[in-house]
């Protein structure tokens, strides 16, 4: 039998170690291909609840897995070898992969791909799982990641007057610096501690 641990915090002295475990696999009834865990069979990954049906997938999953591939062609783990209860060098293989969440925005207004503004780069946004937690990949690029400040539901509203700062936490902060009533038109500024990062007019 061989089960995947991991042990996620180091406990203070005196208390035991808390360890998330994942699904139990029996290398005697396992094939080789068979052992793999995904957000669904562990929890230390990170678990998207509404994309459940494309983790369990075999061909379109996305988020992250952890899986023994057979590399070298000798003591292969698995029900036809069943005395071998070694994983090589290698042969342990996490991997993870970006999943789309449509912007708030989108949804709520009904926006289709030939509304949506140009602004937000497309209707969505997408997030990649890496080690148990979830990051935004910039551009849809997974090679450059950044981490999710704020995420507000659909029904979450914020109200602010000119003059009003918004900390949406983690040092970032949003200001109003003038509301122009008659243009429609408002001036944010964006600031990361007393930086500004980026100011600019919405319609």
């Amino acid at each position: 039998m061989i089960a995947f641990v991991i042990c996620l915090l180091a406990p203070p002295l005196g208390f035991a170690a808390p360890a998330i475990c994942g699904s139990s696999l029996d290398t005697n009834a396992t094939s080789s291909d068979g052992f793999c865990w995904d957000a669904a069979t562990f929890g230390g990954f990170n678990y998207p609840v509404n994309k459940h049906k494309d983790f369990v997938a075999s061909e379109n999953w996305w988020g992250e897995r952890l899986q023994y591939i057979e590399k070298d062609g000798q003591n292969e783990l698995g029900k036809n070898n069943p005395g071998n209860h070694v994983i090589s060098e290698g042969e342990l293989v996490y991997s993870t992969r970006q999943f789309s969440n449509k912007y708030v925005l989108v949804s709520e207004l009904g926006l289709d791909a030939g509304t949506t503004p140009a602004e937000l780069g497309g209707m969505f946004y997408y997030k990649l799982p890496w080690f148990g937690k979830p990051y935004i990949t910039i551009e849809n690029d997974a090679s450059q990641l950044a981490n999710l400040v704020i995420n507000q539901g659909g029904s979450e509203k914020k109200m602010l007057k000119a003059g009003e700062t918004w900390d949406l936490g983690k040092d970032y902060s949003l200001t109003v610096n003038q509301i122009d009533i008659e243009g429609k038109k408002v001036w944010f500024s964006l600031y990361k501690g007393d930086n500004e990062l980026e100011s600019g007019i919405v319609e």
